[in-house]
């Protein structure tokens, strides 16, 4: 009797158990957000669709005419969309942020939802689903460094962090909803435009500003600076236990520039390199931990891809995804797509 216990316990354990359950946190809950433009004469366009790598499945959400860097994140219901958007007013170029609901309608105009006076730029999109917030870097008319701000989509207002110091530029930032912290790059421009100047002046190579790696709580509250790296960073990420982040650097820029991919431990500010860009794949950025944190993902140019003219003439190698799996050490292209470059891309948590 107490053996068929035992057995029926077990079974009704099984079936509770799902794949889906099992495997919550595995690569193959990975789902992505990607920005991807259309290269094409006479016309150029901006495509945002969701993948699934496992399952090699995407959806194109909808296509734009291209006007600016474009980016985007996308609500957790996957219902609306978040997108930077080029728009002129009096032959003064301005870059909001717009509201696209989705699936997306033929004609269908994005609302916007920042405020032109207030803001006359806008990039680097995330967004605090459980606020209903949006995180966003942002520029000024009266400001010449960059910010971070949020948006309240229900009440719809924007909040500008409170920088006591104007010289601090936000290079780049993530949030993280585990820790409900985002964690931020600044750095100095009156040190950034000096080094530029001795670099012109002396003819030697640029030196790079102290990146400074600082926690925020999701109010914009300074928790803490983590520490200080001096290396040319392009961005960094969160894993997502929000215990580590991710960055891509390097030590030099130019054409003699190797990109290389690093983690660091947010408590006792231990960085160790993971891997550099290949004889094959160069220019490595925006690393991105899968949910499961056994691979990285990343954007690179592949070294023999053609060059693509774009509207406007100008020649470029197109980014494609890849991976880097922690325990093969091995690069795998994860979506090559042809005749464009892809912007941009996001792991949806």
């Amino acid at each position: 009797m107490k053996k068929s216990r035992i057995l029926f316990c077990l079974i009704i354990l099984s079936s509770l158990l799902t794949p889906s359950m099992v495997s919550a946190s595995g690569s193959n809950q990975t789902k992505l957000l990607i920005t991807f433009s259309d290269i094409n004469s006479p016309q150029d366009y901006v495509n945002y669709y969701t993948f699934d790598p496992l399952n090699k499945k995407e959806e194109h959400l909808f296509r734009r005419r291209a006007d600016f860097y474009p980016t985007g994140v996308i609500s957790k219901d996957q219902k609306s969309l978040y997108i930077n958007r080029l728009e002129d007013l009096g032959g003064k170029s301005y870059v909001g942020l717009y509201h696209w609901p989705l699936p997306a309608k033929p004609n269908q105009a994005p609302s916007l939802l920042t405020n032109r006076k207030q803001i006359w730029g806008v990039d680097h999109l995330r967004i605090n689903d459980t606020k209903g917030e949006i995180y966003m870097r942002v520029i000024q008319p009266s400001q010449r460094s960059a910010q971070l701000a949020t948006y309240n989509i229900s009440k719809k207002q924007t909040t500008i962090w409170d920088y006591p110091n104007k010289d601090i530029e936000v290079h780049n930032f993530d949030y993280n909803p585990v820790t409900d912290q985002v964690i931020a790059l600044e750095y100095s421009l009156t040190e950034e435009v000096s080094n530029i100047a001795q670099a012109n002046k002396r003819q030697i190579l640029l030196k790079p500003p102290a990146y400074h790696v600082v926690l925020y709580d999701s109010m914009g509250k300074k928790i803490r600076e983590v520490t200080t790296i001096k290396k040319h960073i392009l961005d960094i990420s969160f894993a997502p236990d929000g215990k580590t982040a991710l960055f891509s650097a390097t030590d030099q820029i130019g054409s003699e520039a190797k990109y290389s991919v690093y983690s660091l431990d947010l408590t006792n500010e231990k960085m160790t390199a993971l891997f550099t860009e290949t004889e094959n794949y160069t220019k490595i950025k925006q690393p991105q931990y899968s949910p499961d944190s056994e691979t990285v993902y990343f954007l690179t140019i592949k070294k023999d891809a053609p060059l693509l003219s774009t509207e406007v003439g100008r020649k470029v190698r197109p980014r494609i995804l890849a991976s880097y799996n922690l325990k093969t050490k091995e690069i795998s292209e994860v979506w090559p797509k042809e005749k464009g470059t892809i912007n941009n891309f996001l792991i949806l948590r």
